[in-house]
């Protein structure tokens, strides 16, 4: 399950997603995978969890910092095109 798999991978406060290789993601796969990832947070109980996305196959848009938002996540993009995706604090 991708969320076992998530789980095992994370330290508790930064989990790193590569996307070598893939050539595009759309929004709504971005929102399962943030599902996914939103679920590990839940879990490891960390209120300043951080994932990054490497090598996405797409420069950050409005349409995925929006998804990102709608999972109380902040989104940036580096000066090398990851994106970082931080718990947002209310």
């Amino acid at each position: 399950m991708v969320v076992n798999a998530l789980a095992d991978a994370w330290d508790g406060e930064r989990l790193t997603v590569d996307f070598r290789g893939v050539e595009a993601v759309t929004p709504s796969f971005v929102d399962e995978v943030l599902t996914s990832i939103e679920k590990v947070i839940e879990t490891k109980h960390h209120p300043d969890a951080s994932v990054v996305f490497l090598n996405p196959p797409t420069r950050l848009s409005e349409k995925f910092a929006a998804v990102g938002r709608a999972h109380k996540l902040t989104v940036a993009e580096t000066e090398d095109g990851a994106w970082v995706l931080s718990t947002q604090h209310d």
